[in-house]
């Protein structure tokens, strides 16, 4: 066990020593795929303008606050839609303004889980993002993510939604019209959506309620418990209510998410769980029950080279 001690010690001074290049280098990778994704699922046309646009935009959001951020991916999502359909673009922004308004810009140092959800739902992975907001960053995280899960799951219906555009400018009234009857019949009749987001929220709660509580190991206790809670919600919503989601990616995607949280709270700290004290101690106020428990530290291995003459 010492050996994942020392594995994880060495990572973290990995980090603390490359940090200044890794925050920003992560985050420009992560925008420039985002961005790429966004541009592919609108339109299969990756132009020389739109890519330097890309390029352009991910450096600037590698250097701004995540909410900022996300209103030049709505910018972007805009623009790009409004250059198919200008009807469709007003639609879609004034949707992507509503959650921004509603579940972004509240939460502000959270914003990232606006764009966070929908690229890993892309990768098929978007169902881990509940168990490790609920261990590492709590309710805070709760509204962006699921403005981020219901984005994605109404964006498969955008193909259809541009198809509806207007042939000319005397048609625009009708055709936006129907579009907002269109998007309105899909909130009501697919489930999948509200399933989703219900699912995931009531997961990361769970999750969050769970690792508060005062045993031993309980962070990963919790980890197990959101992910199994979020697999079994997803079966039992998909057979009462016949949604069409896939079960292998809700499956795959919680696993990958408690494995993910797990090595993630190993590496932010460890408990040596039998050296735990308890000590009661009083003032002039209060009388003081605490439990104190040490958190695992190895030094690294020192290797000393002798040589022989």
């Amino acid at each position: 066990m010492t050996i994942f001690f020392e594995f994880k010690e060495m990572i973290k001074e990995f980090y603390q020593n490359h940090e200044r290049y890794i925050v920003p280098g992560g985050k420009l990778i992560l925008y420039l795929v985002l961005f790429f994704m966004l541009n592919n699922k609108i339109s299969q046309e990756l132009t020389v303008i739109s890519g330097i646009i890309i390029i352009v935009l991910s450096i600037l959001n590698t250097f701004i606050p995540p909410n900022w951020a996300v209103l030049t991916i709505i910018g972007f999502i805009s623009g790009r839609i409004g250059y198919i359909s200008l009807e469709a673009s007003i639609l879609i922004t004034a949707i992507l303004l509503i959650l921004y308004l509603l579940c972004v810009r509240v939460f502000k140092n959270m914003a990232y889980f606006a764009y966070l959800t929908p690229l890993l739902f892309a990768f098929r992975l978007g169902y881990a993002v509940p168990v490790i907001a609920g261990i590492f960053f709590g309710p805070a995280a709760l509204a962006p993510m699921c403005a981020g899960a219901f984005a994605f799951k109404l964006s498969k219906y955008l193909p259809e939604l541009l198809k509806m555009r207007a042939q000319n400018i005397y048609d625009m009234p009708e055709a936006t019209i129907l579009m907002y009857k269109y998007i309105a019949n899909i909130m009501i009749k697919d489930t999948a959506v509200l399933i989703t987001v219900i699912v995931m929220a009531a997961t990361l709660a769970i999750t969050y309620f769970i690792s508060r509580r005062d045993f031993h190991y309980i962070w990963y206790i919790a980890i197990a418990a959101g992910t199994a809670i979020q697999i079994l919600a997803f079966i039992i919503g998909v057979i009462l209510l016949k949604a069409e989601i896939s079960m292998l990616s809700v499956v795959l995607g919680s696993i990958v998410g408690g494995a993910i949280a797990v090595v993630g709270q190993f590496l932010r700290f460890s408990l040596d769980y039998p050296r735990t004290e308890k000590v009661q101690f009083e003032d002039e106020t209060y009388y003081y029950y605490v439990k104190a428990i040490p958190k695992v530290k190895v030094s690294k291995t020192e290797k000393a080279i002798t040589k022989i003459k």
